[in-house]
């Protein structure tokens, strides 16, 4: 008989459910840590990337006012204009809402505009290094045509953006108007007695 109430008196195993929880909780929070630091990352990496690249086209434009006329000047001051335009275009393409300036993908646009610009860039960067001025009159005969139409390509894109978005918006406004003059028509009714109030 003892040795039957010491069988039922002896104690279970013990729950292993707090410490699941606490571990839980950890994970939880690590992956909150670990989100926030990643997206200040991106934020810090985003702004030293556009401060590095207003540098280098501050760097270009000075150094382009105090080079002697020639083949070299003007690979410079294409390097310049393309270095400004991407910058621009960037900054109006990265705010963009999808499928609405474009039936497409904004950032697929200003990914292949970049790309683009990034193999002139180092084409141009290039060039602008040769010693021979006969080979780089003969390069930027080639190249300067494919940065010119890029660069109007880009400013096309930038007008597109402008001319869509006063349409959105101008759509809008419309809209936005008829519903006011209702109301004002709906309380001009009530004010005078009718039954006719509809909203």
């Amino acid at each position: 008989m003892k040795k039957a109430k010491c069988l039922l008196a002896r104690p279970g195993p013990k729950s292993d459910d707090g410490g699941m929880t606490t571990l839980l909780e950890l994970a939880a929070g690590a992956f909150v840590l670990f989100s926030l630091a990643a997206l200040v990352g991106w934020l810090v990496f985003r702004r030293v990337r556009r401060g590095v690249r207003i540098w280098h086209e501050r760097v270009l434009a000075t150094r382009v006012q105090w080079m002697v006329p020639g083949p070299r000047r003007d690979v410079a001051m294409l390097r310049h204009r393309l270095a400004r335009e991407m910058q621009y275009t960037e900054a109006m393409l990265t705010t963009a809402p999808d499928g609405v300036i474009f039936r497409a993908d904004a950032r697929e646009v200003l990914r292949d505009l970049l790309e683009m610009a990034t193999g002139l860039e180092s084409d141009l960067r290039a060039v602008e290094h040769f010693s021979d001025a006969a080979q780089q009159k003969a390069a930027v005969a080639v190249i300067a045509p494919q940065a010119e139409q890029l660069i109007e390509t880009s400013y096309s894109a930038r007008q597109t953006i402008v001319r869509t978005s006063a349409e959105d918006r101008d759509r809008r406004l419309t809209r936005v108007r008829g519903y006011v003059a209702a109301q004002e028509k709906a309380a001009a009714a009530y004010r005078h007695g009718g039954r006719d109030l509809t909203v």
